[in-house]
């Protein structure tokens, strides 16, 4: 186990000197983190400085992926300040202000941005409002406007009583998109209206492991962009999905298929878990209070192995392919699964002692 802190704005520390070597080997880096943290997106910004990664791969839907990553590198400073305050509570994990910052900092170097993931509730305001911009067909741009204002409409009443259905799980929601499919519409519209198809199915039935198919299927289509040999990835999920072997949620998930793909290349892919162990995080939407941080309850819980050896307010960098080794060898007992899923999933676990919620502000 290894160290390091927050010294002048930059990390110091042997922990950090061994991360960035560790970083510097792999062609494919995946961090699987605690979402709604100031400190993550942080530490994801220190690893952007030092090295340059051709691709950033995340929890975001592929066409709000592309909006973003657009709207960064070709709107000046001002058009993009005020982009960002009309729609960048409709970003995702990325709708707070440390998460926007990186995906301004990573797309100004010159990365390209990839999503995998299922549009969220109130993604629809964002991505129709591009569509309705684009589109050649005036009934179209008629209902793509329509779908953004009840979006808009659906999503304040919901911030007033949580009990309220964002427009996406409705049924008028639905009878838009039919409308849409009778229409003669682009290819990139079609696509748009099927993705919104497969994300009201997933909230519908709450299959999570279709979810995951998705993931997986979403960044296979990009596989000619990431996955030949020679560019450098950066991967950034919740925990649960970036393990190399099983994940957290037992499926085999994002980690698995991009370290099975790096074995192929004769190449490393490198997995760091990320979280706090105590303070507050954040919430998906704005005005949501943070809420409390605990290693003694909830999914935390069963990684208290690691807890248990945090001293003092450094950061705390384990290197777990020891851990398991020794396990194989016999000379240590783990009862717990969860664990088990961890040290062999996980090379590096990182325990930040205390962290901050990085909360979506009122615009």
């Amino acid at each position: 186990m290894e160290t390091f802190s927050i010294q002048d704005s930059i990390f110091q520390g042997k922990g950090w000197t061994t991360l960035l070597k560790e970083i510097e080997k792999s062609g494919n880096v995946l961090i699987g983190e605690s979402h709604f943290t100031k400190e993550i997106p942080y530490f994801t910004s220190q690893i952007a400085t030092h090295h340059f990664f051709d691709n950033f791969i995340f929890e975001i839907d592929p066409f709000s992926a592309a909006i973003l990553e657009d709207k960064i590198k070709n709107l000046n400073a001002s058009g993009l300040e005020a982009y960002y305050k009309t729609y960048g509570e409709n970003f995702s994990f990325y709708a707070s202000k440390p998460e926007y910052e990186l995906l301004k900092q990573l797309a100004k170097a010159g990365t390209s941005f990839i999503g995998t993931d299922q549009i969220i509730k109130i993604g629809d305001r964002l991505i129709f409002s591009e569509l309705a911009s684009e589109t050649k067909n005036e009934t179209a741009k008629v209902i793509f406007n329509r779908i953004v204002t009840k979006s808009a409409k659906y999503y304040d009443a919901f911030l007033e009583d949580t009990s309220k259905d964002f427009y996406i799980e409705t049924k008028e929601f639905l009878n838009d998109l039919e409308a849409l499919s009778s229409l003669d519409l682009s290819e990139k519209e079609k696509k748009c209206i099927a993705a919104f198809y497969t994300t009201v199915k997933i909230f519908n039935t709450d299959d999570h492991s279709f979810r995951i198919d998705v993931m997986k299927h979403q960044l296979m289509n990009r596989y000619d962009d990431w996955g030949v040999r020679g560019k450098k990835n950066l991967f950034k999920y919740g925990a649960v999905h970036a393990p190399k072997g099983e994940s957290l949620l037992r499926i085999y998930d994002i980690g698995n298929l991009v370290n099975n793909i790096s074995d192929s290349h004769f190449d490393t892919s490198l997995h760091i878990m990320i979280v706090g162990m105590t303070g507050t995080s954040g919430a998906p939407f704005k005005g949501f209070p943070p809420q409390n941080v605990s290693y003694e309850k909830g999914m935390l819980q069963p990684i208290s192995l690691f807890f248990n050896a945090v001293k003092g307010d450094q950061w705390h960098c384990f290197d777990t392919r020891p851990i398991w080794k020794a396990y194989l060898r016999g000379e240590l007992t783990i009862k717990s699964t969860m664990i088990k899923r961890i040290l062999k999933g996980y090379d590096y676990v990182i325990i930040i002692p205390e962290v901050t919620a990085a909360v979506v502000e009122k615009k």
